[in-house]
């Protein structure tokens, strides 16, 4: 199975410039996708397994603090000229990069999934999150979920190599 390599960056997006935490995340598939978008959804439903039932927990959690749910998200992105991606609403989209993200009363928060092309035909596909966190329930949250999350990326994109190279 191909891994998924963590790429340093430093924070700040166009979409988010006053971001104070970011990591990336990039690997090489075959064949190419047409479109960032495309890329992003196959992103998500290459999710590791373990995902789905951790987002319900997730869920749960957060709106007894008071934080917005993946389900309250989704209907405000489908509310978007954008649309959404699963449960992400579109920020912006190019062909070559879609921005996922939302924003709530702990941290802002922003996907960019970008394509590019690779060696031998490859192409490569990276994952940024950008975080602007607003207050100690934001930096708590990020402690609390950042070993999720790198498995989580890490994971989306190695499935996603191994589906395309099935395909």
């Amino acid at each position: 199975m191909a891994v998924a390599f963590e790429i340093p960056i430093e924070p700040g997006h166009p979409s988010l410039p006053d971001a104070d935490w970011a990591d990336c995340w990039e690997v090489a598939v075959q064949p190419p996708y047409a479109s960032a978008r495309e890329a992003a959804a196959d992103m998500v439903n290459c999710f590791p397994a373990w995902m789905s039932p951790m987002l319900k927990l997730r869920d749960g959690l957060v709106s007894l603090a008071g934080l917005r749910t993946t389900k309250v998200v989704q209907q405000e992105g489908t509310e978007n000229v954008l649309g959404t991606v699963a449960f992400f609403p579109v920020i912006s989209e190019k062909s070559d990069e879609i921005v996922l993200g939302t924003n709530d009363k702990h941290l802002d928060f922003r996907l960019v999934i970008s394509i590019s092309p690779g060696g031998n035909g490859s192409q490569r596909i990276s994952m940024q999150t950008h975080l602007k966190r607003h207050n100690h329930l934001g930096r708590a949250y990020l402690a609390v979920i950042q070993p999720f999350h790198r498995a989580a990326c890490s994971g989306s994109l190695s499935n996603m190599v191994a589906r395309r190279a099935a395909s």
